[in-house]
């Protein structure tokens, strides 16, 4: 028979000294021999059929410990000096569920007190299962460390017996120490994977899941349309754009060459002729400008070096005051004249430049270009090179999603406890539990909150500019968006994951020990969309079954259960 014992964080180092103690502890077990043919593991070959060669009544214990990234699942007699002592181990990846699989098992172990060690290596059997076999010299309380390549694991204080005593039997076998055991051996918990958590204490942000999606802007997605109607060619560089090639802003994609006859051709080279002999006109005013500026700037300075002349002479008494104040005036009016030309030719100048933007490019054989509006990928081509065109016809479409706009609505009544300025995560569709952060774009707008309530949803909109690095939102798309509320300062959390909806019952399942876990219902509060607050049902340190709960759950309610093959 099994007595299992659950070590959680705060009892990894509890004494396993007494057999009363061990008694005391036990819990998911199952009276009897063990029955061949019907374990559900595959263990070391030992000429028995279950592979743990007890022998009838034979005491079993089992012990159940994590680390960061490894949990420790562990069967072994009641120990004994001066034999072989066999300790099962089945060892699994915390963070995925999934068994160890590779890598050498070494293992070491020491008298509590302190003394002489003894060490050696470990078989692995399949894939997560282990088998050790240590030789404790004396008696008493042991360290036992096993180090694997995901991590180290320490069963602390393990009661050995020396030679020629014996065990008590007083190990409460009519104390079932649980109620509503669910049995799933580690075989078929790898299989799902299972994967536990820890219920912890700690900060809670409360947020709000809101329905948003990801609206279409003319930054994000935008067509380059023909600016005339004319044969479609490719651009000067002779590479016409295929889909899903790279553009920058503003990049030649292609020309369109106007139609000869065409009513609109006449017209556009009738405004062309129009505007390079406006440009001329203002170009020959520009330069006008600029030498009359010169001018008047040159007579300027001719003057002032006539009104240093004029005041020398009056100071050693050889000239008249009425020549210095006559010097004066002209040196006045020839500056005045000077910034009166300067500002003609400058609004020349800017005239001129202005008349050149509004024109369409165009190549030296007369083509009119087409350019990206901005920078993307090309998704969509309507016409290719020869395709007589339409002025003002999309050609290209350019997408753009490396910054996007999630759009969220939030209720009017909501919307008070909602953090200002809006701040949150994501949840895309298909991927339920994942959260992704909204990461701002720099120097570009911060997310807000529209001053506004729409009048038929009686809903706020909520806007958050995010940078797109990893291609995850797409335009169009809905999702879900959690937006930041209040802060708990310490809440009791575990997965939202974890918790299944079971009739309207919020319910978990509690790992008791490796093979063992517990179905509870559970009274939840905030949520963060990764992690929910537990207000009654888990206590902190336990462990929650955070992926694979629905396997578990089909153990509980199948027939005997899946896990009622394992029979130790």
């Amino acid at each position: 028979m099994y007595h299992c014992f659950v070590f959680t964080p705060a009892l990894v180092r509890l004494f396993l000294l007494a057999p009363v103690f061990v008694g005391m502890l036990a819990g998911c077990s199952v009276s009897g021999p063990s029955a061949p043919g019907e374990d559900g593991h595959v263990h070391a070959e030992t000429g028995r059929a279950d592979g743990h060669d007890h022998g009838p009544g034979e005491e079993q214990m089992s012990v159940t410990l994590w680390t960061d990234t490894l949990e420790l699942f562990t069967e072994f007699p009641l120990l004994q000096a001066g034999t072989p002592q066999r300790f099962l181990l089945h060892l699994t990846h915390a963070n995925t569920g999934l068994p160890l699989r590779e890598g050498e098992l070494r293992y070491n172990a020491e008298p509590s007190g302190g003394g002489a060690t003894i060490e050696g290596t470990g078989l692995m059997e399949r894939p997560g299962i282990f088998i050790i076999e240590p030789v404790f010299p004396t008696g008493g309380a042991w360290n036992l460390q096993i180090a694997t390549a995901a991590g180290t694991v320490v069963l602390e204080a393990l009661d050995v017996h020396g030679d020629g005593e014996s065990h008590g039997h007083d190990h409460g076998h009519g104390e079932t120490g649980h109620t509503g055991e669910i049995v799933l051996s580690k075989e078929q918990q790898w299989v799902v994977p299972v994967i536990t958590a820890e219920a912890v204490v700690g900060t809670l942000t409360e947020r709000h899941p809101l329905q948003a999606m990801v609206p279409v802007t003319p930054d994000s997605r935008s067509d380059a349309a023909a600016p005339v109607a004319g044969m479609l060619d490719a651009p000067l560089s002779g590479i016409f754009p295929k889909i899903g090639d790279t553009v920058g802003a503003a990049q030649a994609l292609a020309r369109v060459t106007p139609t000869a006859m065409s009513g609109e051709s006449l017209a556009r080279e009738s405004n062309r002729q129009n505007l390079q002999a406006l440009r001329a006109e203002l170009a020959a005013q520009a330069a006008q400008a600029a030498g009359d500026a010169a001018g008047v700037r040159a007579r300027a300075a001719q003057l002032a070096s006539a009104l240093d002349r004029a005041e020398r002479l009056y100071d050693v008494k050889a000239g008249a005051k009425r020549d210095v104040e006559e010097a004066q005036s002209a040196l006045a009016e020839a500056r005045a004249a000077v910034t009166a030309a300067d500002a003609r030719a400058s609004l020349a100048q800017q005239a001129l430049k202005e008349l050149s933007g509004d024109a369409a490019p165009e190549t030296a054989a007369g083509a009119t270009l087409i350019t990206a509006p901005i920078a993307g990928r090309i998704t969509t081509i309507h016409a290719g090179i020869g395709a007589h065109v339409d002025g003002g016809q999309a050609i290209f479409e350019v997408v753009n999603t490396e910054q996007v706009l999630i759009e969220a609505q939030a209720p009017e009544l909501l919307a008070p406890k909602l953090a200002q300025p809006p701040s949150g995560m994501f949840e895309i569709p298909g991927a339920a539990g994942e959260l992704h952060p909204v990461v701002p774009v720099e120097g570009g707008p911060a997310p807000w909150m529209l001053p506004y309530v729409d009048d038929v949803k009686r809903t706020v909109p909520l806007v958050f500019p995010t940078r797109n690095p990893d291609g995850l939102l797409r335009l169009g798309m809905t999702l879900t968006l959690w937006a930041d509320g209040q802060v708990s300062a310490q809440a009791l959390k575990i997965p939202r994951s974890g918790v299944l909806d079971e009739n309207g019952v919020s319910t978990v399942y509690v790992m008791l020990d490796g093979e063992c876990f517990q179905k509870r219902p559970v009274r939840t509060g905030a949520s963060d969309g990764e992690w929910i607050e537990v207000l009654e049902g888990v206590q902190a340190g336990e462990r929650v079954v955070s992926g694979g709960a629905y396997a578990v759950r089909l153990a509980g309610t199948a027939s005997g259960g899946l896990g009622s093959a394992h029979v130790h």
